[in-house]
């Protein structure tokens, strides 16, 4: 019943709820640490069962998001990092979050890249920008790194 048409929306997810195939419902966060000024925090809980992305600060990044099936308009948003309607068009209106449909795909380009704007490394909340999906485990991370601290398989684009 999350998201629904019905008015006042429900205030708990009851049931089946199927998301995506890696979810983290919140409830079991909060259930672990009752701070929920922390619930989305991989120091206290670890890192969420959802794709963590990951990219070195300024780098070009390109997030691809798609709704294969649903009854439902999602609205996908990604913390400190708004993108262009048209990359690369001059004046182009700017987005922090967008509604998408069942069938419907996007491709967004953070203005700045990996850390936005500043570059500034850390960890930013992506996903359902409607509570009740988020409550029900519709949001990831997305983690930016220092390029001192990358290492391994994720180092710095070449040429930058």
């Amino acid at each position: 019943m999350i998201g629904t048409h019905i008015m006042p929306y429900s205030q708990e997810v009851e049931g089946v709820v199927g998301l995506n195939y890696n979810f983290e419902p919140l409830g079991a966060r909060v259930a672990r640490n009752e701070d929920t000024s922390r619930v989305f925090s991989s120091t206290v809980h670890g890192d969420p069962a959802t794709p963590l992305l990951e990219a070195v600060s300024g780098d070009p990044v390109r997030i691809h998001v798609l709704v294969p099936f649903s009854e439902q308009a999602h609205v996908f948003t990604l913390e400190g990092h708004p993108w262009p309607v048209e990359p690369g068009r001059e004046g182009s209106d700017v987005l922090s979050a967008v509604q998408i449909g069942a069938l419907e795909a996007i491709t967004i380009q953070p203005q700045g890249g990996a850390g936005g704007r500043t570059g500034l490394p850390g960890d930013y909340l992506y996903g359902h920008h409607r509570e009740p999906y988020r409550q029900a485990g519709l949001w990831g991370i997305f983690r930016v790194l220092p390029s001192e601290e990358a290492e391994g398989w994720l180092r710095p684009l070449p040429g930058r």
